[in-house]
């Protein structure tokens, strides 16, 4: 089972399937880059050949919003601001999508080698965390760092521990089960005593890991005789999480 683990950690698909970049955050740091690529050369347009001015005065002048500034350079150079950003917009667009992607080969290698280390989470944490600022990036948080281990550690687990069970002849089918704690999210809750056959397609949505941290399990049954439950009408897997994480493997 440990080696079906360590595969599911290599897989890609652990991290890409369910770690995406928020666009709107990805949009607004877009066009925050396309502002300051508008700013720098229209600085550089109004100084001219007094390059070396050009820090001290961006040091003074960033304390104001960028946007306001390039405006305002703009009018005194009389130079349609509109037009200069439309001109670095697809450079910063271009740019930010490079960024994202090799943040994710970061983050994707860091947390793979975790797992197959078999790293706790603190350590875990800290290892990745460590890659991460290695390459000069700083996440917004630690918890957000922890919650990726934990993610993908129970990812990885998760598709081993099904496919551990393929081809047994004597399993009738598995139980959902929550921790069963005051943090269970209650769209996992409500899913909490589902039985269902092996083969039946629930299985195939809603094989934990359903979501960022989620610490439900799979119970094997072994029991000829045990009958299926209904599936409750209002569950839902949350939004990334859904399909058979197995075929990683």
């Amino acid at each position: 089972m440990w080696r079906m683990a360590r595969d599911a950690a290599n897989a890609r698909r652990v991290n890409g399937r369910v770690r995406q970049f928020d666009p709107f955050l990805m949009a607004a740091a877009t066009q925050e880059l396309t502002e300051l690529m508008a700013y720098t050369y229209l600085l550089r347009k109004k100084l001219g050949n007094r390059r070396r001015k050009i820090a001290k005065n961006a040091r003074i002048e960033l304390a104001s919003p960028v946007h306001s500034l390039a405006a305002k350079i703009a009018d005194q150079i009389d130079i349609d601001l509109g037009n200069v950003q439309a001109r670095f917009f697809p450079i910063a667009k271009k740019g930010m999508k490079k960024a994202a992607s090799d943040i994710r080969d970061i983050m994707n290698n860091a947390l793979a080698k975790a797992t197959i280390d078999r790293l706790p989470t603190k350590k875990a944490t800290d290892e990745v965390l460590a890659a991460v600022r290695k390459h000069g990036i700083e996440p917004r948080s630690t918890w957000y760092v922890e919650n990726l281990v934990r993610t993908h550690s129970a990812i990885s687990y998760g598709a081993a521990h099904k496919q551990s069970f393929v081809g047994d002849p004597d399993l009738w089918g598995y139980e959902y089960v929550t921790v069963g704690d005051n943090r269970v999210r209650p769209e996992h809750e409500i899913l909490d005593g589902t039985r269902r056959r092996a083969d039946d397609p629930f299985w195939e949505k809603f094989w934990p890991p359903n979501g960022w941290s989620c610490r439900c399990q799979a119970v094997a049954i072994y029991d000829d005789e045990a009958t299926q439950t209904k599936v409750p009408k209002d569950a839902t897997v949350d939004e990334g999480f859904e399909g058979d994480f197995t075929e990683l493997i």
